[in-house]
């Protein structure tokens, strides 16, 4: 739209300058190319996606969560993926329990289309779901060989109530303490989250959500 008082500038400087001269022919066509030219700018601005605010987001983010019972607030962590050639933004979230402040987790949303994650960190996005899943009274069955797309690997053996080993494909071994579906290698460096056999991890090179190809045959 800031262009036509440009042109028009343009095209008042062009018949100042031919004062005293024939009069010039204005070429309909020109200017009918000109005018779709202009036209079709002013469409593509109108394709551009409009962002959620961040109030919206929130709103959203909240939506499964009694607001008695949790607190849904911004995060100063910003997210950017790409999603079919597209950079989009998402919209971090805090969520806590309102009884003791206790951290639930984090919800991240895409500010473009409105979809919903689980954010365990790392720009990893899992299940919407996730965060409510209640826990089973018994312990988590870690073991199991574990396959990200990426082609890369991991195989967890049960060491003991709550504790196993890790080997990645690309060498990275370890042991991890559990404490149901969440886990952490003793050095600190690499955390564990476990749901419906998608293992997701988060440190280090191994970053990324890993599915369960292979359950270990029972002794």
């Amino acid at each position: 739209m800031k262009r036509w008082p440009v042109a028009a500038a343009v095209l008042a400087a062009c018949l100042t300058g031919c004062a005293g001269e024939t009069t010039a022919t204005v070429n309909p066509q020109t200017q009918a190319l000109e005018r779709a030219e202009q036209a079709g700018l002013l469409r593509e601005e109108e394709k551009k996606p409009q962002l959620l605010s961040v109030y919206e987001a929130q709103k959203l983010a909240g939506e499964q969560f009694d607001s008695e019972s949790y607190a849904v607030a911004p995060s100063r962590e910003t997210l950017e993926c790409e999603i079919e050639g597209e950079t989009h933004s998402f919209a971090v979230f805090d969520v806590s329990r309102r009884a003791d402040g206790g951290a639930v987790g984090q919800v991240a949303v895409d500010r473009v289309t409105g979809d919903r994650y689980s954010y365990p960190g790392e720009g990893v996005l899992g299940e919407y779901d996730a965060l409510l899943s209640e826990p089973e009274n018994t312990e988590t069955d870690w073991a199991g060989c574990y396959a990200a797309s990426s082609g890369a690997s991991v195989t967890l053996e049960q060491t003991g109530e709550g504790t196993f080993t890790f080997t990645f494909s690309d060498g990275v071994t370890g042991t991890a303490s559990a404490d149901r579906d969440s886990a952490a290698s003793e050095d600190g460096e690499i955390r564990f989250l476990l749901h419906e056999d998608v293992l997701t991890v988060i440190g280090s090179g191994e970053t990324g959500n890993y599915t369960l190809v292979e359950q270990p045959e029972e002794q």
